[in-house]
């Protein structure tokens, strides 16, 4: 069967021993992963927590081997990747964060979902072994809700008043409002 995959991207100046049984490919030479679910580190190779956290995504990966998914760090030296995802996270404080990213029109490929891991810049304390193989876990069982960017919600249903006119919604609204087969929903888009 397929085997998990964990591939590095690390800073020239950074060594990293090979792990046992598992196989390291060298972002972005990631071909044998293209058709495969990403659980994306965005972190930076310097920080105190790497070698933390380093530690604790392999652990999972040699876990999780049996599964179709590949463990996937990227440093800071990738920022345009970042940006790919939409993080734009230049300043080391806000890292790590990490991203469950499932390729459904290849890798690389728009559209795609994400599933955020916590809250950018707080998963240094979370991400650890436990709570990232529950993580992938729910993933796996169709348990976590896609990442949506979007604006902040202004009005929920609860307080809205169909004589005080229009609605506005936000994008991590619209599944939930939108497409709910209870009522009938024009949207107008600008």
């Amino acid at each position: 069967g397929w085997r998990a995959i964990i591939f590095a991207v690390v800073l020239a100046d950074v060594q990293c021993a090979p792990l046992r049984g598992v196989k390291i490919v060298d972002f972005p030479n990631t071909a044998e992963v293209t058709h495969v679910p990403h659980f994306c580190i965005f972190l930076a190779s310097s920080a105190p927590y790497y070698s933390r956290v380093r530690h604790a995504v392999n652990s999972v990966a040699k876990r999780m081997s049996n599964r179709e998914l590949a463990f996937v760090e990227i440093t800071t030296r990738w920022a345009q990747v970042y940006k790919f995802f939409h993080l734009h996270m230049e300043h080391e404080d806000e890292l790590p964060t990490a991203l469950l990213v499932n390729w459904t029109s290849g890798m690389g490929n728009r559209p795609f979902k994400k599933y955020q891991f916590g809250e950018a810049g707080n998963e240094s304390a979370l991400l650890d072994e436990d709570r990232i193989e529950n993580f992938v876990n729910v993933f796996f069982s169709g348990g976590l809700k896609p990442l949506v960017r979007s604006q902040p919600v202004e009005q929920v249903l609860s307080d809205y008043s169909p004589s005080s006119g229009a609605m506005r919604i936000v994008g991590s609204q619209f599944d939930e409002l939108v497409l709910d087969k209870d009522h009938d929903v024009f949207v107008m888009f600008y």
